[in-house]
């Protein structure tokens, strides 16, 4: 999350954890710069980052990331992602073929999550 000053980084940060929901032992992943959201993720998940996927849990907090973020996705996964505004949040997670969940104004942006549909006769629900 860069440029952003330490209490919008806090502000930020907490959105998203709240947006990811991530859950302990959960194999979970953050892109980017974010230190912050880093230490968040590994304390609630209590194990190490994944450094490749497939990943329960991605977090992009940039829009560059947002190609790898997809690429590192469980089936049934959640990914969680800033966009400018709710109508590029909605584009972005069809243009990838995601179910977008819920959406969260944060910062002059908008923190969105979406899940990775299961792939019938592939996937199970566990």
């Amino acid at each position: 999350m860069p440029d952003a000053g330490p209490e919008q980084e806090a502000i930020t940060t907490s959105v998203l954890l709240a947006l990811a929901g991530v859950r302990s032992g959960q194999a979970a992943c953050v892109l980017g710069p974010a230190g912050l959201l880093h230490r968040a993720v590994t304390a609630g998940t209590g194990r190490a980052l994944a450094a490749a996927g497939p990943a329960e849990v991605v977090i992009a907090p940039t829009r560059p990331d947002l190609l790898v973020a997809v690429s590192l996705l469980h089936p049934g996964g959640r990914l969680v992602a800033l966009a400018a505004d709710e109508p590029a949040a909605r584009r972005t997670a069809v243009r990838h073929g995601l179910v977008l969940q819920h959406l969260m104004p944060v910062d002059g942006r908008v923190a969105w999550s979406a899940v990775a549909p299961l792939r019938p006769g592939r996937d199970s629900a566990n």
